[in-house]
C-alpha cells in the first residue's frame, strides 16, 4: 500500500462506554415506534417495506453518530457494534410488539418485565401469532412461511443494514492521533481529471496521480475535488478526493453526483 494512503489505527476510543449510552436509548425509542406502528396499522405491501427501511436507517444513522463519538477509529469494530446493535434493535422491537400485541387484545394484559425475563415465553408467543396470523390484508391473513418469510426478510434487513451503516460517519474521515480529534474540513479545491476517468472508473486512478493534478481556476465539470482536511490543533493535514458532475433528472433539474475516492489520503510534507 502507498505511504500516501492513510489508514485508520483500528484503536477503538471510548466506543465500549460511549457508544451503549447514546445507542441503547435511542434504539428502544425507535424500536418501540416502530413496534407500535406494525400493531395499531398493520401495514402490507411495499409500505411495509418503507417503514422498516425508515427503522432500520434511523438505528444506523445513530449507531454511525455513536461510533464517531466515541472516536473508534474501526471499521471493523463499527461494524461489529452494529451486528451487536442489530441484535439488541431485534429484541427490542419484537418485546415492544408482543407487549403492544397482547395488551390490545387482551383485557387482563401483560407487562413488559414479565415478558422481558421470561423468553421461552415469548418464543412460544411468536410461535402461536405465526400459526394463526394477526391481521388481514384484503381478505387474506398471512400465517406459517408467508408470516415467517417476512420475519426473515426484515431481521436480515436489520442486522445487515446495522453492520453496513454503523461505520459510514468514519469511513472517510481522517482522525489525528496525536490530538485525538477528527480532522475538519479547512479548504476544497477543484482539479482537472485525469484522462478518460469517469465516475466507474475513479476507483482505479493512482493516489500519486491524484496528487499531480492541474487546479481549475473555474468550477466547470466534471472535476475532482479535493477537500483539505487539517487539525486544529497540531496542523496535520489529509486530503479526501470526490469526482464530481452535474446530472440532469427527468424534470429537467440539474444536480451535483459525487463519488467518493475509496482511498483517503496524507497531505505531502
Amino acid at each position: 500500500m502507498s505511504d500516501s494512503i492513510y489508514t485508520h489505527s483500528g484503536k477503538l476510543g471510548m466506543a465500549p462506554i460511549v457508544w451503549p449510552v447514546i445507542f441503547i436509548p435511542c434504539a428502544v425509542v425507535l424500536s418501540a415506534a416502530y413496534a407500535y406502528l406494525d400493531v395499531y396499522i398493520p401495514l402490507g405491501g411495499y409500505v411495509s417495506f418503507i417503514l422498516l427501511a425508515g427503522y432500520v436507517f434511523g438505528l444506523g444513522i445513530v449507531s454511525a453518530f455513536a461510533v464517531k463519538v466515541a472516536k473508534c477509529r474501526s471499521t471493523t469494530a463499527a461494524g461489529f457494534l452494529g451486528f451487536l446493535g442489530g441484535l439488541f434493535a431485534l429484541y427490542a422491537s419484537w418485546l415492544i410488539f408482543l407487549y403492544a400485541l397482547i395488551n390490545k387484545f387482551d383485557e387482563e394484559g401483560i407487562g413488559l418485565v414479565p415478558l422481558l425475563i421470561h423468553p421461552g415465553a415469548m418464543w412460544q408467543t411468536i410461535l402461536l401469532i405465526n400459526k394463526e396470523g394477526w391481521f388481514s390484508i384484503r381478505g387474506s391473513t398471512p400465517t406459517g412461511a408467508v408470516l415467517g418469510t417476512f420475519w426473515v426478510i426484515e431481521a436480515v434487513a436489520i442486522l445487515g443494514g446495522m453492520i453496513f451503516l454503523s461505520g459510514m460517519r468514519i469511513r472517510h474521515e481522517i482522525f489525528c492521533e496525536t490530538c485525538s480529534r477528527w480532522l475538519p474540513v479547512f479548504e476544497k479545491r477543484m482539479y482537472k481529471p485525469p484522462t478518460e476517468t469517469h465516475a466507474g472508473n475513479f476507483n482505479e486512478v493512482e493516489p500519486a496521480a491524484l496528487l499531480r493534478l492541474e487546479e481549475m481556476q473555474e468550477s466547470n465539470f466534471p472535476a475532482v475535488r479535493c477537500e483539505f482536511l487539517v487539525c486544529n490543533t497540531c496542523g496535520a493535514k489529509g486530503l479526501r478526493y470526490k469526482y464530481v458532475e452535474l446530472v440532469t433528472d427527468k424534470e429537467g433539474k440539474t444536480s451535483e453526483k459525487s463519488t467518493n475516492y475509496k482511498h483517503l489520503l496524507k497531505a505531502p510534507a
